[in-house]
């Protein structure tokens, strides 16, 4: 059947049950998943089959359908493949499904418009547990909720249909892509096994009250590009983060956010020996570590880091520099070691005899001559003064390293952190260089090669006796609106930032529990959508308090937008007309605050046009995508 004539079928079948999706459905039916809950029974698996599914993901977003009575649905993503398969599935109870007399399968759907299809199915198994697929092509080309009743007769394999007696045998159902395809994204909610139907008016989604601030006018041109996106988000591993290796849905959810460096630190693989009689670095954790990166699929970088100015004197120290660039400076899966000065002893400590000690050390690395990148020397923020000592003293390295918060101490105002996250420097802290000269003067001194790393980042760097964030801005939506608005700042600039902590302690992008905080997800929109090398467009905002960035991607153009402020704001994003014309569709998903936490992304489509209006309660982050046809 040609791909026209399965649309055609996939009409005839739906019409009589499905009215422009102006109505609903009540019916007697088996609820096989609402999505009121994290989607965890639903499988992912691909042709990879090698750390699990790569290819595909299912996620639990909100609002959910609007004639659904309750408020997530599932979004599914399929990333490109050729010559592959991914599917996405959950197992179900065939044998309570035949005793209720089920005739089939109903769920509410949205595609993302492309002229793709995915394949719904249900699996059976019958005579000696061999397993079989019945299929039904659900078209992606209707960008609306749309709810579909498909009977059992209409899942079509091996050369015939389910029969009544065959519906004991289904195992689970499934949304499958074979061969190749490209990105593809569907959002479902209600899922059921029918037993009658008929039709309702389903109730009309309430719209939210208009906010009363004056709306924010952002004005994106697209065809202007003014420079490209250079960062990419990583993030420091150590002992914490080892407990997502027993945790695979964890992990998929540390996946999702495409992280790039994974940092750490030899103070952190530090263990007791009993023998020795002190504290030696334990390679077991490093190699754990490793394998966490590499499930990740994150590149690890190993920082060289003395515990002590004693230390950093010390042969031993040089010694465990060249071992760690002997033993992991050839392999594949270690992208760069970092010599590292930033301890707060050093700020008392005479800088040029740590800087010449610690070039002395790179340069005795570099004769290693490893294969991964070699760089330091990890100030603990860019102050001229120290920087241009650093940068004339020590030989060019591979990559110039700091650490950037956005305060010190525990008094700096909410309003004083975001202003310095837009100008891309520390709220208390004098003599800086903003990031954008920072960057000149590396690629002055250094050269066009050498790299520039924030190899530590967070909002605050205070931390408790235990080590804990103490400032709790850190884990509310309070964090993740510093986040959206210092990438967006650093994105031209830096080429790798280096979120503090992965997991736990009120630092991690994963809380203790191993679930998203806040600024999990500021990081998950800026590297999915501001993806490195796609152009910035030339962009005007006649408020301070947004912070905005427009960036043209091969398939779009993504304006991610934060709230900075405690107040609400109406904003009105507008590309220019040239671009206009092209739009074919308009995708909008934000991350809204909800007391102390923050919603999931709720996921929007509107209608094609040369402008979007987007509200933003306080410090709510977001992404609007301009989607051009073709």
């Amino acid at each position: 059947m040609s791909w026209f004539n399965h649309r055609a079928h996939f009409r005839k079948i739906v019409a009589a049950l499905f009215a422009a999706s102006v109505y609903g459905a009540a019916y007697a039916s088996v609820l096989i998943d609402d999505f009121e809950r994290e989607p965890l029974e639903w499988e992912c698996r691909d042709a990879t089959r090698r750390d699990g599914a790569s290819l595909c993901a299912i996620w639990a977003v909100s609002p959910g359908c609007p004639q659904s009575p309750g408020n997530s649905a599932a979004l599914i993503t399929f990333f490109a493949a050729k010559d592959s398969w991914a599917s996405v599935s959950k197992r179900i109870d065939g044998g309570r499904l035949q005793k209720e007399g089920v005739e089939g399968i109903s769920l509410w759907f949205c595609g993302d418009g492309s002229d793709s299809s995915v394949t719904l199915s249900l699996v059976l198994r019958k005579r000696l547990g061999a397993t079989s697929r019945y299929t039904f092509k659900l078209p992606l080309s209707f960008p609306r909720w749309q709810w579909i009743a498909i009977p059992f007769s209409e899942f079509q394999g091996a050369g015939s249909a389910i029969g009544r007696g065959d519906v004991g045998s289904i195992v689970a159902v499934e949304f499958r892509m074979d061969g190749s395809w490209d990105s593809a994204f569907m959002l479902v909610d209600d899922i059921q096994a029918y037993v009658g139907r008929k039709k309702l008016q389903a109730p009309e989604p309430a719209e939210p009250s208009e906010f009363e601030a004056k709306p924010v006018h952002i004005f994106v041109e697209p065809e202007n590009i003014i420079g490209s996106v250079r960062a990419r988000v990583g993030t420091c591993l150590d002992g914490d983060a080892l407990k997502l290796l027993s945790d695979t849905t964890a992990v998929e959810r540390a996946k999702q956010l495409q992280l790039g460096i994974g940092r750490i630190k030899t103070t952190d693989l530090l263990a007791w020996s009993d023998a020795a009689g002190k504290y030696e670095l334990s390679y077991d954790t490093l190699e754990q570590l490793l394998k966490l990166a590499k499930a990740l699929h994150m590149q690890p970088m190993i920082a060289v880091v003395p515990i002590s100015p004693e230390q950093l004197a010390s042969d031993e120290f040089v010694r465990l520099a060249v071992e760690l660039t002997r033993r992991y400076g050839f392999r594949d899966d270690v992208t760069a070691i970092e010599v590292n000065y930033c301890h707060a002893y050093a700020l008392s400590a005479t800088p040029q005899r740590a800087f010449e000690r610690l070039s002395q050390i790179a340069e005795t690395m570099a004769k290693v001559r490893p294969r991964c990148a070699i760089g330091g020397i990890g100030l603990l923020a860019p102050w001229y003064d120290l920087t241009m000592h650093l940068l004339r003293l020590v030989r060019p390295l591979d990559f110039f390293s700091f650490q950037f918060f956005g305060t010190h101490n525990a008094s700096t105002t909410t309003e004083a952190l975001m202003a310095a996250a837009l100008k891309g420097m520390a709220a208390d802290l004098p003599d800086q260089i903003p990031l954008s000269s920072l960057r000149a003067l590396v690629k002055q001194r250094w050269g066009e090669l050498s790299g520039l790393y924030i190899s530590e980042a967070n909002l605050n760097s205070i931390r408790t006796d235990a080590g804990g964030a103490r400032d709790e801005r850190i884990c509310r939506p309070e964090g993740m609106a510093w986040w959206m608005a210092f990438l967006q700042t650093a994105s031209a600039s830096v080429d790798e930032v280096v979120q503090f902590k992965l997991c736990g302690d009120g630092w991690g992008l994963l809380s203790d529990e191993l679930m998203p905080t806040p600024s999990y997800w500021a990081v998950w929109i800026f590297n999915i959508f501001s993806p490195r090398g796609s152009g910035i467009c030339k962009l005007t905002n006649d408020d301070a308090s947004i912070s905005c960035i427009g960036v043209r991607t091969p398939t779009a153009v993504n304006v991610l937008i934060a709230n900075t402020s405690d107040k609400p704001r109406q904003v009105e994003i507008r590309v220019s007309q040239a671009f206009a014309s092209k739009v074919s569709m308009i995708r909008v998903r934000r991350v809204l605050p909800t007391g102390d936490n923050v919603s999931r992304p709720t996921y929007e489509l509107l209608r094609p046009q040369d402008s979007a209006k987007v509200k933003l309660p306080g410090y709510a982050i977001s992404v609007v995508q301009f989607v051009p046809a073709g």
